[in-house]
């Protein structure tokens, strides 16, 4: 369990960011050298990192091992926001990997190609909370790896979640609630999932660290199936701990030799350029 981070964001901050404008938003305030791009999808908020290497003719992306975030809940309190078809609130905030660049998912197809874990916060109207954990893994579209389920309820102190490509045809999702129990904070569930990574031998080039608001089908008045976004709780406080390790080959007369780093904000530590785009939220 990787406990070294180099970024720390209020919870709300992912959606405020990038709910602005791009420009409005320094690199240096989300770890990276440079903004490449801002796309505004339909129900993200978040940022999507890689590690850049330029050469004199050429430059390419380093592979990313894994990504990892904990979400601090002890200062966060959540309230329910009432909505048309009265279905429970909902937010999934979790990581992903991907090998494709976010300007070939485009701003339309953000879930293109991507393997994602995390959380989805759960709110009825009575304010009760439930979490969920998920894997989901897609491909060109195909929706192609799901696991899910719910982890005991508590007083809930921090979650934590990473993904980690393996490299062997297999990723690892690993997940950690932590308890507030008798003001003291507690380990009280943990699971790992191991999936197939669905890219065939690509590696991670990107890492995503996104709040979503899911999709749900939900009856009408009518009685018929309408596709909804889910609506978001009213959030105050909590903060994310972001971070993902990338891998820097260097060569030298005796060949090449590896080098592994922690980012966001370590391209000067690497000598590359951490890049990261944002996704927007339609306002």
């Amino acid at each position: 369990m990787n406990t070294k981070y180099l970024l720390t964001i209020p919870l709300l901050t992912l959606f405020l960011i990038t709910a602005i404008i791009t420009n409005a938003v320094s690199a240096s305030q989300i770890g990276a050298n440079q903004i490449v791009g801002s796309y505004k999808g339909s129900n993200w908020a978040g940022i999507v990192y890689s590690d850049y290497w330029s050469g004199i003719l050429s430059g390419s992306y380093n592979p990313i091992i894994s990504v990892f975030e904990t979400i601090y809940l002890e200062n966060l309190t959540i309230h329910y926001m009432q909505n048309p078809l009265n279905a429970p609130n909902n937010v999934g905030i979790w990581v992903a990997l991907s090998p494709c660049p976010v300007t070939q998912t485009g701003s339309s197809n953000i879930s293109n190609t991507l393997l994602q874990a995390g959380y989805g916060i759960i709110v009825y109207e009575n304010n009760s909370v439930e979490i969920q954990w998920f894997v989901q893994g897609f491909n060109k579209n195909n929706f192609i790896i799901n696991y899910s389920g719910f982890i005991p309820t508590g007083n809930f102190a921090e979650l934590y979640v990473s993904l980690e490509n393996l490299e062997n045809g297999t990723a690892l999702a690993q997940f950690y609630a932590f308890y507030n129990v008798n003001n003291q904070i507690v380990l009280g569930w943990q699971h790992a999932q191991y999936v197939s990574w669905p890219f065939s031998n690509q590696n991670a080039q990107f890492a995503y660290t996104i709040l979503e608001s899911p999709r749900r089908i939900a009856l009408n008045a009518y009685g018929f199936p309408v596709l909804f976004y889910t609506e978001i709780p009213v959030l105050n406080g909590g903060l994310i701990k972001i971070g993902f390790i990338y891998q820097v080959t260097y060569y030298t007369i005796s060949g090449p030799r590896y080098y592994q780093y922690i980012g966001p904000g370590s391209g000067s530590q690497s000598g590359t350029d951490i890049q990261a785009d944002l996704f927007t939220l339609p306002i």
